[in-house]
Parts: C-alpha cells; sequence; structure tokens
C-alpha cells in the first residue's frame, strides 16, 4: 500500500491490529453467564421492549441527557469502559457515520454502564459493564435490538467483517 502521510499509515495500522486482537479467542469468548450480566442483559432488552410496545422511541427515553455520563466524567470511566467508548469514537464517530455515548443505569440496585454506538443507518452496537468495568455483555444492534455475541464479533463488523 502507498500512504499519502504517516497519519493514514499509523491509522491502517491500528485498525490491523484491532483486527488481529478481534479475531483472537480470547476476544471470542461467550458473553459472561453470571447473575449480573443476565440480569444486566435481560434489563437492557425489557427496557428496550417498553418502549417499543409503547411506540416511544428509545432515545427519546432510555438513552437521554440525564441518563448520559457527562464530559467531566468520561475522563475517570473504568478502564474496561473508557475503551469501548474510545474505540466507537475513534472508528464510528471520528469516521463520521454515526456516535457514541456512555450511559449510566441502575440494575439490581447496582450501576451498570452502557456504551452506546449508533450509526446513520439503523445499526450500531452495545456494550454492557458493571461498575468496575467488567464487560457483562457485548452486541450489534438494528433499531437499538441487540443480538448478543462476543466482542471480537461486534467489534469486527464495525469494519464489515
Amino acid at each position: 500500500k502507498i500512504y499519502l502521510c504517516a497519519e493514514h499509515h499509523a491509522d491502517d495500522k491500528w485498525v490491523g491490529e484491532r483486527l488481529a486482537e478481534y479475531r483472537a479467542p480470547a476476544a471470542n469468548t461467550p458473553p459472561p453467564s453470571t447473575a449480573q450480566a443476565v440480569a444486566a442483559r435481560a434489563e437492557y432488552e425489557k427496557r428496550l421492549a417498553s418502549c417499543i410496545e409503547r411506540g416511544v422511541y428509545p432515545d427519546k427515553e432510555l438513552f437521554v441527557e440525564e441518563n448520559a455520563v457527562s464530559e467531566t466524567a468520561l475522563k475517570t470511566l473504568p478502564p474496561g469502559v473508557n475503551e469501548a467508548y474510545q474505540f466507537y469514537t475513534r472508528t464510528v464517530t471520528d469516521g463520521d457515520f454515526g456516535s457514541a455515548q456512555v450511559y449510566l443505569w441502575q440494575v439490581s440496585g447496582k450501576p451498570i454502564y452502557i456504551v452506546l454506538c449508533t450509526t446513520d443507518g439503523s445499526d450500531g452496537w452495545v456494550e454492557v459493564y458493571d461498575a468496575h468495568g467488567k464487560p457483562l455483555g457485548c452486541a450489534t444492534t438494528d433499531d437499538y435490538k441487540p443480538t448478543w455475541t462476543t466482542k471480537g464479533v461486534a467489534r469486527r463488523r464495525v469494519w464489515g467483517e
């Protein structure tokens, strides 16, 4: 490949490294089956289904400013949450075909982080983390509806893989 500038070369290298990482077995283990992980994914689906049943678009109720993590708080996210947010910001937001945001919800009295990435179309991604940044679930989405999968599968889809 011929690169016009070092920035494009560095970005291509980063993408290649990420694809290799997301193809590796460690990124392709099934979603966690802990009680908290199952409850967090079920709660996401329950809240989404409630919106759909009532004819309310999710971004008008679930993914609103008061549930969003502030710009200041984004700097203090747990490492796993921060890494997911930075990934979607770099690939989707900076790629100018969507946006990423972090939301804080309560599930069974415990805080969980929702990293939501929407696109200019109907597809997107959602990653769910506990208060310490431990992954609870990862999904590709279609109009917010999740298909729970592995981190590797979901993130490779950003590049159409």
